[in-house]
């Protein structure tokens, strides 16, 4: 009998490993979900009544942990996502504790809140920037009476569509910095409409100046 037993923790920890769930290892084996878990012999161990978290943590870091954590992390999100209303609503009845919790994760995560804000202004900046040439390039063709307008989302596009390379010097972002050029500039009746732009280098932009190519 305890053989039988032996051999039936042994297959049960290779299908566990493998990755597979006990419903599907009870198909495998022939025996029901309850009889896998009293045959497992983790089961049987004392576990500490006193700190049931720091049980679960050291369970985490194990291999069966870290396979069961890879299978709930989406099904988590999405409760998450479908359930902010309980979230919220605990929240709400819980201000002292929300606090709390926040001022402790963010002195013991000083760095990480750090370089996100960090990593924002720099995102922030640089978009920022492409907005600042768009508009410029859209109110020059208002003062000459050129016609037309392009947006962030195409000028994005277009960089894009000539894979983030300038076309005359063959270099790439972010080696380079890429400028809106108009092939038919507006000074030769020429229009600030996406067809009319493309994008060049500041070297090349300057050197082509207002020419035709």
């Amino acid at each position: 009998m305890r053989e039988k037993t032996k051999n039936c923790q042994d297959l049960i920890k290779k299908f566990r490993d493998e990755g597979k769930t006990y419903s599907e290892i009870g198909k495998e084996i022939g025996l029901s979900r309850q009889r896998i878990h009293q045959i497992l012999p983790y089961y049987k161990k004392k576990r500490d009544k006193k700190n049931p978290k720091d049980y679960r943590k050291e369970w985490l870091k194990t291999k069966k942990g870290k396979i069961y954590l890879k299978r709930h992390k989406e099904h988590c999100k999405n409760w998450r996502r479908n359930n902010k209303k309980y979230i919220g609503n605990w929240r709400e009845k819980n201000p002292e504790k929300c606090k709390g919790y926040y001022k402790k994760w963010a002195q013991s995560h000083k760095e990480k809140i750090n370089q996100y804000y960090r990593n924002y202004y720099r995102r922030w900046t640089k978009k920022q920037k492409e907005i600042k040439r768009i508009r410029d390039s859209n109110r020059r063709s208002l003062e000459i009476k050129a016609g037309g307008k392009i947006t962030l989302q195409e000028w994005e596009d277009l960089k894009k569509k000539y894979n983030y390379t300038c076309p005359r010097c063959g270099k790439k972002e972010p080696e380079i910095k890429l400028t809106i050029d108009h092939k038919i500039p507006l000074t030769k009746n020429g229009t600030n409409w996406i067809v009319n732009i493309q994008p060049l280098c500041k070297s090349c932009n300057s050197s082509k100046g207002n020419k035709i190519l």
